[in-house]
């Protein structure tokens, strides 16, 4: 009864008072994600025509952009001619503020929102309200195939500051009164508060648990050293990070809930999400453009993801560089959804180490490379020269430093030998300033891929 006065009055109330319809959009977004593939990418083209239409007549930025182009809207007849619109970055943003709000738009009216800056370049940006509403309806719609449904109790464990700070501690309150959801810090996993963070989820009880991959794979081997019983958790939502396999694994043996991953970020909210047949991550493409555009290191199938906002009226992204890389996946879910598929986020950018051999190295060889040596229980790579990397290992007693020439000679085997590693081992590594753990940082990548 509770859930359902939840669902039918609180809820409702909640965006009543926030001045947004969401409640009106998400039986459309539950009704789109049937369509065939070919009507969603006639429907996404007729948007992308209407916000190219717009942003001429209305974006500063964007007029003076196409009319140096010798591009009208008119003239965009195919995504090849769309692909030949000029990328939009990090620092064009921060140097257009202005340029970039339509002109039929008062700022007054919008609202600010800004991103934690985990890429070293914090961006502020507007909003208005139809755009979020379309936001916040097509995360309803992601959250549903993780079964949590509006009025469900959930708990998240999160670490933005643009979240958790003091002038949001309002904002919280009225989100546990209505949208039933309890946020708890991931700035510190420590023991103590691991014990906090536990007997809060007990006392709260919540049907899914949502969070960082790295605070919720903390959370797991804390609970699989304490032997804790089940929690009653029926999902669990992984956003925000990348999310590897064997954390996946962990969280999902011993916190006993299935994962759903989810790929989205600040600029705008989910991008791609997991349904109930982990096949990979649907993409929101009746809400997104999602261009997959081919690297270097385009052998090993990675391409970089550049968004385009349908919706995003009062200050268009289009063709915006987010700084992340995915893999493409050909094949269609077997839920029957039209929505196209991801096979996996790969991580950023700027988590490619550039090696001075030509070699370009993601992620997953770090995680796989130091999941294999005993006793490491976390790690960071730090890419300060294009010949030099600080490692910094998180290690326990299990560890022999013997290991160090093990993995300094993998490294090399795909550096080559004129890279310089040094190592650090400490007993704790703590999350960046947006509350996220960065496995891998590289200073040469910012300036190659120069976002």
């Amino acid at each position: 009864m509770l859930n359902l006065f939840s669902r039918k009055i609180v809820y409702p109330a909640f965006w009543k008072f926030r001045r947004l319809r969401v409640g009106e959009k998400i039986p459309d977004y539950i009704q789109k994600q049937w369509i065939p593939r070919d009507q969603l990418l006639e429907r996404q083209w007729a948007a992308l025509k209407r916000l190219l239409s717009h942003a001429y007549e209305n974006v500063p930025y964007y007029s003076r952009k196409m009319k140096e182009a010798g591009c009208h809207p008119e003239d965009i007849k195919s995504m090849d001619d769309f692909a030949g619109l000029p990328f939009l970055t990090k620092d064009d943003i921060i140097n257009n503020q202005q340029d970039l709000i339509g002109r039929n738009y008062r700022k007054r009216h919008l609202t600010e929102d800004s991103t934690g800056g985990s890429t070293g370049k914090k961006i502020i940006f507007y909003e208005d309200r139809n755009e979020l509403a379309h936001r916040f309806a097509s995360a309803v719609r992601c959250d549903c195939w993780a079964d949590l449904n509006p009025g469900d109790r959930f708990v998240q464990i999160w670490g933005s500051p643009l979240d958790l700070g003091k002038g949001h501690t309002l904002r919280r309150h009225l989100d546990r009164l209505f949208l039933r959801r309890l946020f708890i810090s991931s700035f510190d996993m420590a023991e103590e508060t691991l014990e906090r963070c536990l007997e809060q989820i007990k006392k709260f009880r919540p049907k899914v648990l949502i969070g960082y991959p790295t605070p919720l794979h903390r959370f797991a081997l804390f609970l699989k050293e304490r032997r804790s019983g089940p929690l009653g958790i029926k999902s669990i939502i992984s956003s925000a990070e990348t999310l590897f396999d064997h954390q996946r694994e962990d969280i999902e043996t011993h916190i006993g809930a299935p994962v759903f991953n989810r790929y989205g970020c600040r600029e705008f909210g989910p991008i791609a999400a997991e349904c109930e047949e982990h096949r990979g991550l649907h993409i929101q493409s009746d809400r997104l453009l999602v261009e997959l555009v081919p690297t270097e290191n385009e052998e090993d199938g990675l391409h970089e993801i550049v968004v385009t906002d349908l919706y995003k009226y009062a200050m268009p992204f289009i063709r915006y560089r987010i700084g992340d890389l995915a893999v493409r996946f050909g094949k269609e879910c077997p839920c029957g959804r039209g929505l196209p598929l991801l096979e996996r986020i790969e991580g950023r950018t700027f988590d490619m180490v550039i090696c001075s051999n030509g070699n370009m190295i993601s992620g997953t060889f770090w995680t796989l490379l130091f999941r294999s040596i005993p006793g490491i229980r976390m790690f960071r790579v730090h890419q300060v020269r294009k010949e030099r990397i600080k490692i910094t290992l998180e290690v326990d007693d299990e560890f022999n430093p013997g290991g160090l020439k093990i993995l300094a000679a993998r490294i090399h085997e795909k550096s080559g030998h004129g890279m310089k590693i040094d190592f650090d081992l400490v007993s704790r590594i703590l999350p960046g300033e947006s509350g996220k753990h960065r496995f891998v940082v590289s200073d040469v990548a910012r300036d190659y891929f120069s976002l």
